[in-house]
């Protein structure tokens, strides 16, 4: 973004005051009336699509879907999809390696310089913290799984509780997991169902994985010989290391 010493936004080709930038080019802002006379028409190099590229170009013609299909990220040289975090001498950098070209500064309330600061308004904290002074206002030890969230409300002890602890889950629980079907259970729709079944689901999906992992090698079997239950190969554990079935 180029701004004068006066605070407003200016073209670079021509120099005068905009609000918006019509076109932006190797970080450098055009207006319409500069666009239209520096900007060439071009049929696209892949698509041969009718295009625009600056009259300097060096390299081929371009439009602007081809660009964003083949743009990689500046650090990782992965693809970007989307919106790029930010451009760097006209490349684009991902979200993910957004940070890493930020500039470095002191948090306003430990001092502990960091490029991952922001603002939260709705605390009412309009300077730059990081994320360790931040949750220092939002988490707590939860008062029930004993787990650093953030607060959802209090007991009736006084103590903090997280949003998959609130009281009346486990009444919740009791009345909606006998009518869940597989689709409910599904990854699909994990993401929409009440905490009590996403604790539920993970812990009915731990215990299905003990049971049916297959066991790690260990010893050969010899031909013949029985495999136990729920080995698939081979190889199984020796005698002594054979889960016991539990009997009732």
């Amino acid at each position: 973004m180029s701004i004068d010493t006066k605070g407003q936004r200016y073209c670079d080709e021509c120099g005068r005051t905009i609000v918006n930038a019509h076109r932006l080019h190797k970080e450098a802002e055009y207006c319409s009336s500069c666009y239209a006379r520096v900007f060439v028409p071009l049929p696209c190099a892949r698509c041969t699509r009718p295009t625009r590229t600056h009259r300097h170009a060096t390299t081929e013609p371009l439009c602007r879907q081809c660009e964003r299909a083949i743009r990689k990220c500046l650090r990782c040289e992965r693809p970007v999809q989307g919106k790029a975090a930010r451009l760097v001498d006209g490349r684009p950098v991902c979200g993910s390696c957004g940070p890493y070209f930020l500039q470095v500064e002191p948090c306003a309330w430990c001092g502990v310089e960091s490029v991952r600061l922001s603002r939260a308004p709705r605390l009412g904290i309009e300077e730059k913290i990081c994320s360790a002074c931040r949750n220092k206002l939002t988490h707590r030890s939860c008062g029930t799984c004993r787990r650093y969230r953030v607060v959802a409300g209090l007991l009736a002890s006084g103590k903090p509780h997280c949003e998959a602890c609130t009281p009346g889950a486990e009444q919740v629980l009791a009345r909606c997991l006998p009518s869940l079907d597989r689709s409910v259970r599904s990854s699909r729709r994990r993401s929409s169902a009440p905490p009590c079944i996403k604790r539920k689901s993970r812990s009915l999906r731990s215990s299905a994985a003990r049971r049916t992992n297959p066991m790690r090698l260990r010893k050969p079997v010899e031909k013949g010989a029985t495999l136990p239950s729920g080995c698939t190969t081979s190889y199984a554990r020796s005698d002594s290391a054979v889960p016991r079935t539990r009997t009732r």
